[in-house]
C-alpha cells in the first residue's frame, strides 16, 4: 500500500495541475505544489480550510450564487467518472474557470477523494480569441460580398448611360452645340471617374484578402489637377474659384 501511496505522490507532484486529497471528514491528507497558485488568487490561503473554496457553476445568472465545495457535490462527481466545470471565486471577485475531477481513492489507509483542479483561464482565453477571429472573418466576408453586389449592380447602369451618352456625342440623336458637347464630355469622364471607383473598391478588397498585389506607376500632378478641374467645371465656375 506505501508502494501505491508512492506512486501516487510521484504522479501528483509531477502534474501541473493543482491537486488535494482529502479523507471523508473533510481533512485535507495531501496537496501538490501547483496547488500555491491557485491559492495565491482565493480568499482561501490555508492548507486546513481548502474545502471552503467558494465556487458557482453558473457565472452568466444575473445573481452569482457562491457556494462552499462540500463532500455530496465531490462524491456527485466522483461517482459520475465525468469531470465537471466550476468558478472558483478569486479574493478580487473575479470568478476562475476551472475543470474539477474527483475520483474515490485510499490514502494512507482511509477512504479518501483525490481532487483535480485544471485552470481553464487560457483555454477560455483562446476561445474568445478564436471567437472574435471567426467573426472577423464572418465580417470581412459580408463585405466582400457587399462590395461585389454593390460594384456589379452599379456597373451595368453606367455602362448603359456611357453608351448612351457616347450616341449623343455622336450625333445618333441629332447634331450638338459647343456648350452640349462640352456637358456631354464632362458627364462621360465623371462616368470613368466613377467606374474607377468601383474598381478601385474591388481592387481594395482583393489586396485585404490578399488576391492582389499593388503596383505602383508615376503621375503627373498637373494632369491630376487639370481632370479635377475639368470634372468640376460647373462647382468651380459657381464657387467662382479660379486656378493658378
Amino acid at each position: 500500500m506505501q508502494a501505491i501511496e508512492g506512486q501516487y505522490r510521484s504522479i501528483i507532484e509531477a502534474t501541473e495541475d493543482a491537486i488535494i486529497v482529502v479523507d471523508k471528514q473533510n481533512q485535507v491528507l495531501f496537496t501538490n505544489s501547483a496547488i500555491k497558485k491557485i491559492q495565491s488568487q482565493l480568499t482561501t490561503h490555508t492548507k486546513q480550510n481548502l474545502l471552503s473554496l467558494n465556487y458557482t457553476t453558473d457565472p452568466t445568472s444575473e445573481e452569482v450564487k457562491i457556494i462552499p465545495l462540500k463532500q455530496s457535490y465531490l462524491l456527485s462527481i466522483a461517482t459520475s467518472n465525468q469531470h465537471a466545470e466550476i468558478y472558483l471565486q478569486a479574493s478580487n471577485s473575479k470568478l476562475i474557470p476551472m475543470e474539477i475531477r474527483v475520483s474515490e481513492i485510499e490514502w494512507s489507509n482511509k477512504d479518501a477523494f483525490l481532487i483535480i483542479l485544471h485552470d481553464l483561464s487560457d483555454h477560455k482565453k483562446i476561445n474568445e480569441l478564436s471567437a472574435k477571429i471567426n467573426e472577423q472573418e464572418r465580417i470581412d466576408q459580408l463585405k466582400d460580398e457587399f462590395i461585389g453586389i454593390v460594384s456589379h449592380e452599379m456597373r451595368t447602369p453606367l455602362t448603359i448611360i456611357k453608351g448612351a451618352i457616347s450616341n449623343l456625342q455622336a450625333g445618333i440623336a441629332g447634331p450638338l452645340n459647343d456648350k452640349q458637347q462640352k456637358v456631354l464630355g464632362t458627364s462621360s469622364r465623371n462616368i470613368i471617374r466613377l467606374a474607377r471607383i468601383i474598381n478601385d473598391l474591388l481592387d481594395l478588397s482583393r489586396l485585404e484578402s490578399g488576391r492582389a498585389k499593388m503596383l505602383r506607376k508615376k503621375i503627373s500632378p498637373l494632369d491630376l489637377i487639370h481632370d479635377i478641374q475639368t470634372n468640376f467645371t460647373a462647382e468651380i465656375e459657381d464657387k467662382q474659384i479660379e486656378f493658378i
